[in-house]
C-alpha cells in the first residue's frame, strides 16, 4: 500500500490535469473578483475560505474532468493492468487512487480558498477579527468542505472505476451533477415542501449552509451531521466502485 501511495503522489504532481484546473479555477475566481468589484458587491477576506462553497456548482463540475484524466485515463494507457499483473491487490488499488483523489480535491479547496482571502482582503480589506477565531473558523469550514467535497469526488472516482473512460467519467459525473442540483431544487417545491428534508441527505446541502455562513455569520452548521453524512455517501460510492471494479475483465 505504501509503494501505490507513493506512485500515486508522484502522479498526482506531475498531473496536468490538476494545473490545468487549477489555472481555470483562478481565472473564474478572478473574473468573479472582478465582478464583485465592479458591482460593489463586498467580501472581505476573512471570509476567504467560504469561496468554495460558494461556487459549489462552477466548482464541482471540474472534479469529473479531473478525476476523469487522473484515474480514468489508467485503464485506457493499460496503467491499472500492468499495476494488477505486478501482484497488487484490486482493493489495494482503488483505495490508493482514491486517496490521492481525495488529495488533489483537497489542493483545489486550499487554492481557492487562499485565491479568495487574498483576492478579497486586497480588494475590500481582511476585517476585524481576532486571530484565534479567525484560525478557528477557517480550519472548521476548511475541513467540512474537505469532507463535503470529498464524498462527491468519492462518486466520480466510482464512476472512474465503473466505465474505465475520460469521457464516460465526465459525462456520467455532469449529468449526476445537474440531475442533483435539479433533484434536490424540487424536492422544496413538490408536494408543497414535504420533501424538503431530504435535501439534508446531500452533502451539497451543507455546502450551501457554509456558502450562507460567510455571507451571515448566524446561520447554524450541523458540522457532526455533514461529516458523517458526507463519510456514508463517500463508503457507499466506494464500496461500490470497488465492488465493479473487484470483477471488471480489464483487457
Amino acid at each position: 500500500m505504501t509503494t501505490l501511495l507513493s506512485a500515486e503522489k508522484y502522479k498526482l504532481l506531475r498531473s496536468r490535469a490538476l494545473y490545468v484546473i487549477l489555472g481555470c479555477l483562478g481565472a473564474i475566481f478572478a473574473f468573479s473578483l472582478w465582478k464583485a468589484v465592479t458591482d460593489g458587491y463586498v467580501t472581505l477576506g476573512k471570509d476567504g475560505v467560504y469561496a468554495p462553497a460558494a461556487m459549489d456548482f462552477i466548482f464541482t463540475l471540474w472534479f469529473p474532468a479531473f478525476i476523469g484524466f487522473f484515474a480514468a485515463m489508467e485503464f485506457q494507457n493499460g496503467t491499472i493492468r500492468n499495476i494488477l499483473c505486478l501482484g497488487k491487490s484490486r482493493l489495494m488499488v482503488y483505495l490508493s487512487k482514491l486517496a490521492a483523489v481525495y488529495a488533489g480535491v483537497a489542493v483545489m479547496i486550499l487554492f481557492v480558498s487562499a485565491a479568495a482571502t487574498a483576492g478579497y482582503s486586497a480588494a475590500f480589506g481582511f476585517g476585524d477579527i481576532a486571530l484565534e477565531e479567525y484560525a478557528a473558523s477557517f480550519l472548521r469550514a476548511f475541513l467540512l468542505q474537505i469532507v463535503c467535497f470529498s464524498a462527491l469526488a468519492s462518486v466520480f472516482t466510482m464512476f472512474a472505476f465503473i466505465s474505465g473512460t475520460p469521457i464516460m467519467t465526465v459525462i456520467l459525473g455532469v449529468g449526476y451533477i445537474i440531475t442533483s442540483l435539479f433533484f434536490r431544487q424540487g424536492l422544496y417545491t413538490m408536494f408543497n415542501g414535504r420533501l424538503a428534508f431530504l435535501a439534508e441527505f446531500f452533502p451539497d446541502y451543507y455546502l450551501q449552509l457554509l456558502a450562507q455562513q460567510g455571507l451571515e455569520r448566524g446561520v447554524t452548521i450541523p458540522a457532526a451531521r455533514a461529516a458523517v453524512l458526507s463519510l456514508l455517501w463517500a463508503a457507499a460510492a466506494a464500496f461500490i466502485g470497488y465492488g465493479v471494479f473487484s470483477r471488471k475483465d480489464l483487457k
